[in-house]
């Protein structure tokens, strides 16, 4: 490095590293492609895991790591039956390790010179120089920039699968003393000659991150609230900005309007499942009062915004929200094929039972904490007394929800929509022991009244 400029030193554990690796939602494989590069920063899914509790072991033997600062050996032995039964080899496993420790201590990094730019404004990008370190990486080696230089939105550190790069932050009289130069011109997507480790200079190519890593993971992960709203225009667009990456088409919402509901039983937001969303600006009367989706929505969005608790209303506004979401991750059929009413109904009952469970995760990825999820989860607005039937039927057959979420979590990833009744009766019945007609039967009346549906759940034996 040019002359003896001062690394900045921190002491492990570092806290934000470790929030950050709090802060992430767990994702199945499938899940997590369809995320945005950005999205997937809020996220944790490894390739080839789609069992939750091996996921679970996983993240907890990297949070390990970064709180206490295990080896790569010790995380090897905590997760070695879930790799061995795979069959990777220590090159696949040390880049799940690496890649997502690097990562957590480069939020961390970030958001420490973040509070230091002011004696600090000048950061320098560090290259490892060994013979692993990429030519692109290499020819950014001790390039200096202003701290708020666009540079950083695409290079902060790490830039690849296994990148070692760092970034330190320099004093003005550190620069002065040096004789460092201070670059102005972003060079990304100039034409280079990288030098390899070998002194041999190699065919000109790009100056590019590698893919899926140009951007700052930093700050990405510290900008996560939302920006306030004045209006619902400004909300349609923070919804795209910051749930678009979601969606499974790949442009996102399409369109986002805001509705008058004609009438009481309208849906209070709605979907096509491709993009488009409804969200009404109306006062629906319920059980919790009257509630109207629009204004909860974007008084929900602007307490987020800052930081604030959200109200019941707000946060199953939000929940609603998701609700639509889940449904553009699905796979719905072309529009020529109808779909019974009752499987409409039962694809209704999954997708709700599923975003009551899992809209916390989206929250957080906003910033936020759910404060109602258990509240939420029985007495939530949207298809009640679907839900209420759907989750005594589940009580009679004994079912264990995190079974369950981690199947309905399945359908919503790899099934068509017009699978949902058979598949959920058929895993049901496996679940239960029950008999499928009697199982059957009890899913297409779902929509009976409490007293109605006890009666059938009677008649069919599932209950004495």
């Amino acid at each position: 490095m040019t002359g003896n400029v001062a690394i900045d030193s921190y002491d492990l554990p570092m806290k934000e590293a470790i929030d950050f690796w709090q802060s992430k939602m767990k994702l199945t494989p499938g899940e997590y492609n369809k995320l945005s590069d950005e999205a997937k920063l809020k996220a944790f899914a490894v390739a080839g895991i789609a069992v939750e509790d091996e996921l679970s072991s996983v993240f907890d033997a990297i949070n390990k790591a970064i709180e206490k600062g295990t080896t790569f050996e010790e995380f090897q032995r905590d997760c070695g039956d879930i790799f061995a039964k795979r069959g990777w080899g220590s090159w696949r496993i040390d880049t799940v390790f690496q890649t997502n420790l690097q990562t957590a201590y480069s939020v961390g990094r970030y958001e420490q010179m973040q509070q230091t730019t002011e004696g600090r404004p000048y950061w320098m990008y560090v290259a490892v120089g060994d013979d692993r370190t990429r030519p692109a990486h290499m020819a950014l080696h001790e390039k200096v920039f202003p701290a708020d230089h666009k540079f950083w939105d695409t290079w902060y550190p790490p830039n690849g699968f296994n990148c070692r790069c760092t970034v330190i932050s320099l004093s003005e009289r550190q620069v002065k003393d040096k004789g460092i130069i201070v670059e102005t011109v972003d060079p990304t997507y100039s034409l280079i000659e990288p030098v390899n480790a070998s002194g041999k200079i190699m065919p000109a190519r790009q100056l590019i991150p590698d893919k899926g890593f140009a951007y700052n993971p930093g700050k990405v992960a510290f900008g996560v609230n939302p920006a306030p709203v004045k209006d619902f225009n400004e909300l349609a667009d923070g919804i795209k900005n910051k749930a678009g990456g979601y969606l499974k088409n790949s442009n996102g919402f399409t369109d986002i309007q805001e509705k008058p509901a004609r009438l009481t039983t309208d849906s209070m937001m709605s979907t096509n499942g491709f993009g488009s969303l409804t969200i009404r600006n109306h006062d629906f009367p319920t059980q919790m009062g009257i509630f109207n989706p629009a204004k909860e929505l974007q008084s929900a969005w602007n307490k987020l915004a800052v930081g604030e608790s959200l109200a019941w209303k707000e946060e199953y506004a939000i929940e609603s929200l998701w609700h639509e979401i889940t449904h553009n991750t699905q796979k719905w059929p072309p529009a020529s094929v109808k779909i019974s009413e009752t499987k409409l109904r039962i694809t209704e009952i999954v997708t709700q039972w599923t975003a009551r469970r899992t809209y916390p995760d989206f929250i957080k990825a906003l910033g936020g904490t759910a404060s109602h999820l258990a509240s939420i989860k029985s007495e939530g607005l949207g298809y009640g007394a679907e839900i209420r039937n759907f989750d005594r039927l589940l009580s009679a057959l004994k079912i264990d929800e995190g079974a369950l979420l981690n199947e309905t979590k399945r359908l919503i990833d790899a099934e068509s929509v017009d699978t949902y009744r058979s598949s959920l009766a058929e895993w049901l019945t496996k679940q239960s022991g029950q008999k499928k007609s009697h199982i059957n039967k009890a899913l297409a009346l779902t929509n009976k009244d409490s007293g109605g549906y006890e009666d059938i759940l009677q008649k069919t034996g599932l209950i004495q």
